[in-house]
């Protein structure tokens, strides 16, 4: 990977330094090839989050994205530059990236004066020293010398918008595909013309509805298409040399090979003829490229396919990162380095997504996808996976969608629940199909294990009868090999539909999205205890997400913001079941903790602070009584590829904290992990603490509760505080907040009843 290692090694070092993101690990999904590049020999494949560089020669993959180089996710258009060794990389979000020379530039947006249409980059076109922009709102030149916009053209026509497919420029001639014909003009210093209804602009081929996409420079000459036809542009004449059976997606051209992708096959044009087109079968194709006498596909799903390699057409999985199947995340969950990811989504009861995506499953070595057709009986929306603690072998699906189909709408194809067992080699595995338990096989909202490996499953049902609707929840539980259920019917003001429980020692807490508040069951014998509604003060009905926490305390995420209930146990014996919000103060004024935000999901990890899942806000880790703001994480601020997160997990074991996003997952390398029974594996870091640190000391691998001291070099004590989840932090300041000077620290650990002790030293460079 040598010459991978030339061109990004710069940068990436670089990045690392201004954004801190080597915590930062990203599970995208590298399988939708959009774009291929070469690169000194190297091919650059940009997908849906990010680029990855495969080497033909080794054939070893290395992948950038936003948690170690790039600045965005969802790339739309890209373009290199041989003669500057300048890449640009442009977004769905009308950002661009600018990577050369081992320096990065991030531009936020393009000068389209408040454009109300798409901001995404549709296409990039360098041309010596300037690269001309594409987008909804017509096209914009950008000097590489300079780095920043030189001029914009609207393509506003007859009083309409004309969205700008590509460009082409030759010599100093431009050329413009738009959604309604095909325009050009002559570059004015080497720059677009910005008014389009002077005569300087012309239009070579009007009113074509969607059929021109794609230009080209091929063989000295500007290339396109108008369906299936592929022309060369000549005295402003669109001269056909070549169809092909399905309208291209996209040209590459590489020496004298045109590279013509379809949807579902890639044809090569020579310059004489079509000399090679390879489909297939299930794949489709976003590229094509030709480089060193091999042809290749960048493919929707299976990486970048090599047409003469018979292992790879086997497989029908090309090169790339190891990964999950694709992008799309609902929910995520992590123990002992293994990881699942659901791609379906919930919305209301109704909304189903359909989704045929099956999981993905990291087992600790490699990505494995269980497929819909093949392991869940054609079953969808694969929306949450519950893992059993004691067996991390053994995790169960929920689906929510009730047929495969609405065509095979009956009882007996309806879906139900999956549960996988791992063989030993963790790559082999049996499901057992579960039906029987559930009073209904369909709206299976989430499930969850209890410490003692008993299994409980939320569905939820609607039905009209001659009164109204009666909105219904069902809670299955399994014990051993024995289940038994409860039906909670609701009246018609709550309707509900059931996620993943919450379970403490005595009873089941169900969040009942729509109007369903908090449905409380006992945990043994399933009986129906109360609703935690409006009267009991929660901000919505809407309830997203529940969990109980060490102290014993249930939080309550709703549409509308969170509530906690204190003691749910008192809750229970005595009726009162009121809740209420966080209280904090901001700067003498006292609000309630994310007033108004919806809550998606809660992970309380083992130093009893909590990761808050939320929409448009990001993600959030609060003190163990939520009135501390420890981490707050967004787009702009992290590498999180949205705002939008659904779920979180924290693997107990590695500390990794995993977010699902509208984009994709990434994770992020926490402190707080499994705790230590001795001082045995017990570590500081950063040590020493260079000039200019300004973080925490963490001191990790300590027993839960252990007595942490620091001291100076002749035992004055500096700093004291007690372990949580087998962490300590110190700020390297003394009790009077003012930081130490430079010197070798003594931290002094004692477990809780005082039978093992350790010292650590720290050193202190200012």
């Amino acid at each position: 990977m040598k010459k991978i290692i030339f061109f990004f090694l710069l940068i990436t070092f670089c990045l690392q330094a201004q954004n801190n993101n080597s915590r930062w690990v990203d599970l995208f999904s590298y399988a939708n090839v959009r774009d291929i590049k070469n690169v000194d020999g190297v091919l650059y494949c940009a997908a849906e989050n990010g680029l990855f560089a495969f080497n033909p020669a080794t054939l070893e993959t290395e992948k950038y994205s936003k948690t170690n180089l790039l600045n965005d996710v969802g790339i739309s258009a890209v373009d290199y530059s041989s003669e500057l060794g300048i890449m640009l990389v442009g977004y769905e979000s009308g950002s661009l990236d600018i990577l050369q020379n081992g320096k990065t530039k991030y531009i936020l947006d393009i000068p389209w004066n408040n454009f109300q249409g798409s901001k995404a980059i549709n296409d990039i076109f360098i041309y010596r020293d300037k690269a001309m922009i594409s987008g909804d709102f017509g096209i914009a030149s950008f000097s590489l010398e300079r780095q920043e916009f030189i001029e914009t053209t609207y393509f506003n026509v007859g009083g309409q918008q004309l969205k700008v497919s590509e460009t082409a420029v030759l010599d100093d001639q431009l050329y413009v595909a738009t959604e309604k014909g095909l325009y050009h003009s002559t570059l004015v210093n080497d720059v677009n013309f910005p008014n389009i209804n002077d005569t300087r602009w012309q239009t070579i081929r009007p009113d074509i509805t969607s059929g021109i996409y794609i230009l080209d420079v091929y063989q000295n000459s500007v290339v396109g298409n108008h369906w299936g036809n592929i022309f060369r542009i000549e005295n402003n004449s669109l001269n056909v040399f070549a169809s092909v059976d399905q309208v291209p997606n996209s040209f590459n051209v590489v020496d004298d090979i045109l590279a013509i992708s379809q949807p579902t096959q890639v044809s090569f044009y020579n310059g004489q003829l079509i000399n090679k087109t390879i489909n297939l079968e299930k794949i489709q194709f976003n590229t094509g490229f030709y480089f060193e006498n091999k042809y290749y596909g960048g493919s929707t799903l299976h990486g970048l396919i090599e047409f003469d390699n018979p292992e790879i057409l086997t497989k029908e999985k090309g090169y790339m990162p190891d990964g999950p199947y694709n992008n799309l995340s609902f929910s995520v969950a992590s123990i002992n380095s293994k990881v699942w990811i659901s791609p379906a989504n919930q919305g209301d009861f109704s909304n189903v997504s359909q989704n045929a995506d099956g999981i993905s499953y990291f087992n600790a070595n490699k990505w494995i996808h269980f497929d819909s057709d093949k392991d869940f009986l054609r079953g969808k929306d694969m929306l949450h996976v519950a893992v059993n603690p004691q067996n991390d072998k053994q995790f169960f699906v929920s689906s929510w969608f009730e047929y495969p189909s609405w065509e095979s709408s009956d009882q007996n194809s309806r879906i139900g629940g999956f549960e996988v067992t791992m063989n030993d080699d963790q790559e082999t595995y049996q499901i057992n199909h579960i039906t029987t338990p559930f009073s209904w096989l369909y709206r299976l909202g989430g499930a969850t294990y209890d410490e003692n490996g008993d299994l409980f499953v939320t569905t939820s049902l609607v039905t009209v009868n001659g009164i109204g609707t009666n909105y219904s929840v069902s809670l299955a539980k399994r014990t051993g090999n024995s289940w038994s259920s409860n039906v909670v019917v609701q009246n018609t003001d709550r309707w509900t539909s059931a996620r993943k429980p919450a379970l403490d020692q005595n009873n089941i807490w169900i969040p009942g999205m729509r109007r369903g508040g908090v449905i409380v069951l006992d945990k043994n014998t399933l009986n129906f205890v109360h609703t935690i509604y409006t009267d009991n003060d929660l901000p919505s009905t809407n309830v997203i997400a529940t969990a109980i926490d060490q102290s014993n305390v249930l939080w309550i995420g709703t549409e509308r913001g969170l509530r906690v209930l204190r003691n749910p146990s008192y809750a229970v014996e005595t009726g009162d079941f009121t809740t209420e919000p966080i209280v904090i103060d901001q700067s003498g004024l006292y609000e309630a903790l994310l007033t108004d935000v919806k809550i998606n999901g809660f992970k309380v990890d083992k130093a009893n602070r909590k990761w808050v899942a939320t929409s448009g806000s990001g993600a959030y880790y609060f003190s163990d009584n939520g009135e501390q703001t420890v981490l707050h994480f967004n787009k702009k601020n992290s590498p999180l590829p949205s705002d939008e997160v659904f779920d979180i997990d924290v693997d107990p074991a590695t500390g990794y904290v995993y977010f699902a996003t509208e984009k994709g997952v990434v994770a992020y390398r926490g402190d707080v992990g499994d705790t230590s029974d001795t001082f045995t594996d017990t570590y500081a870091y950063p040590n020493p603490v260079r000039p200019g640190f300004t973080g925490n000391v963490i001191i990790k691998g300590l027993p839960n509760r252990a007595s942490v001291k620091i001291t100076d070099i002749v035992g004055n004590l500096i700093f004291e505080t007690t372990a949580q989840g087998g962490v300590a932090e110190w700020d390297t300041k003394n009790f009077k907040g003012k930081s130490v000077a430079s010197g070798i620290y003594l931290v002094l650990m004692t477990n809780t009843d005082g039978t093992d002790t350790k010292t650590l030293k720290i050193a202190v460079v200012r």
